[in-house]
């Protein structure tokens, strides 16, 4: 265990580590805490580190900071105003966290990339099977097509623009499914017969 700041308190952070290390591995990671039993030991220890601080001076400092950096902190701390991001996550179930860079290019990218793998294969497995049983080949083309459209939409217009949030990002998204949706219905429609 490390010792404590201020060397007049050592014998007491001694004793809360000691019964904080005691009841968090015998009883809170068991699920059997029900208060934190050590809660009146680092009373102990926070009264005799605040008396050594402010013995020191250095109580004054750390308030100052504080009252420094007080319009900073409410600046980062209130709630950010709805904006399309707030709908894409409800929306979209988009689970992106600015902390994550959404402005870094190679963490765009990388989501970018990412999307390719989920979406290309399935495209092609149905473009497939498809022209194996015999459908129009115009129907795949388009269905190609707008795939092609609809990804170049959902990335340089949406995922590449500020905050990855460009209008082509709804379109692309949706673009996308939708036309998943109707190539998988087509395909069913031409094996219907080997159900019947």
């Amino acid at each position: 265990m490390s010792a404590s700041l201020a060397p007049e308190c050592n014998q007491v952070k001694e004793r809360y580590d000691s019964c904080f290390l005691k009841w968090y591995s015998e009883k809170f990671l068991r699920g059997a805490a029900t208060t934190d039993e050590c809660g009146p030991l680092f009373k102990q220890y926070e009264q005799c580190l605040s008396k050594v601080l402010k013995d020191r001076g250095i109580d004054k400092m750390v308030k100052e900071a504080r009252e420094d950096n007080r319009e900073n902190d409410a600046e980062h701390m209130k709630p950010k105003p709805n904006s399309m991001a707030d709908w894409a996550q409800r929306y979209m179930g988009d689970t992106t966290n600015p902390s994550n860079g959404n402005e870094d290019p190679l963490y765009v990218r990388t989501r970018a990339q990412q999307n390719f793998n989920e979406n290309i294969p399935l495209t092609l497995i149905i473009a497939g099977l498809a022209e194996l049983n015999g459908a129009d080949r115009k129907y795949i083309n388009y269905f190609l097509g707008a795939m092609l459209a609809f990804r170049i939409s959902h990335i340089e217009l949406g995922l590449m623009r500020p905050k990855s949030m460009g209008f082509g990002r709804t379109i692309g998204y949706y673009g996308t499914h939708a036309s998943l949706l109707t190539m998988s219905a087509y395909l069913f429609y031409t094996i219907k017969d080997y159900f019947m």
